[in-house]
């Protein structure tokens, strides 16, 4: 019954692992809505793991509506499977997820700046000046400054005035945290990187305090492409 399956390595969360498998099959169709999914015991054999992390892979599949449980019987396919909520696993993304993640980004992001510099009452805008203040202090305290970098861009979702922006650029700035992080101590080893970093945050601020849609929207960009670079990520041609 679980055919297809095979033992996993052993990643940081094993469950995380087991549910992206079981999500491929039931992406793929070789587990069909209203299909049983393998027992426990089946699963814990196929992939050598214990039954705790089986159970927690399957309540993450349930979470994310790709299964659903009846008591004392098992878990079933959704019979809405492709309803599932969205995830970006940008921390085990290869490079060329991770370039196309970044390209997401730097069209989502740039536009939420325009309409940042568009809507902004003063109190988002005090908002992102002290995150930019927080980000100044932080790396001349010899420290990375992610947690403001990402206050920085949450700030600006919020000044969108647009609840899809928000939760969306919420989402993505979180699961980018670790991206944003290894960007910065990429910045802080490159003399003048960490500079050029502020200044980039500061141009985009500057042109949504200005009312600039357009500067805003240039601005963004500019950074996200640049935050890309400094990860080792060219966009394609």
């Amino acid at each position: 019954m679980a055919e297809g399956f095979s033992p996993v390595e052993r990643p940081a969360r094993l469950s995380d692992e087991i549910a992206r498998r079981i999500a491929e099959r039931i992406a793929s169709r070789a587990l069909a809505p209203g299909d049983r999914l393998p027992t426990e015991a089946e699963l814990c054999q196929a992939f050598g793991v214990s039954r705790a992390v089986v159970r927690e892979a399957v309540a993450r599949l349930r979470t994310d509506g790709l299964v659903e449980t009846q008591r004392g019987v098992g878990a079933f396919v959704s019979h809405s499977p492709e309803l599932s909520v969205f995830r970006l696993e940008a921390e085990r993304a290869s490079p060329a997820e991770l370039r196309q993640i970044f390209e997401l980004r730097t069209d989502v992001e740039a536009g939420a700046a325009a309409l940042a510099a568009a809507r902004c009452t003063e109190a988002q805008l005090e908002a992102m000046r002290t995150a930019l203040s927080a980000m100044a202090k932080a790396v001349s305290e010899g420290e990375n400054g992610t947690a403001a970098d990402v206050s920085f861009h949450i700030a600006i979702a919020e000044a969108t005035d647009n609840p899809i922006y928000r939760d969306f650029l919420r989402f993505l700035a979180h699961r980018l945290e670790q991206a944003i992080g290894t960007a910065r101590r990429n910045s802080a080893t490159h003399q003048g990187w960490s500079e050029r970093v502020q200044i980039e945050h500061e141009a985009i601020f500057e042109a949504i305090a200005a009312r600039d849609p357009e500067a805003a929207r240039t601005a963004a960009k500019a950074h996200i492409i640049n935050a890309a670079h400094r990860l080792g990520i060219r966009s394609r041609t």
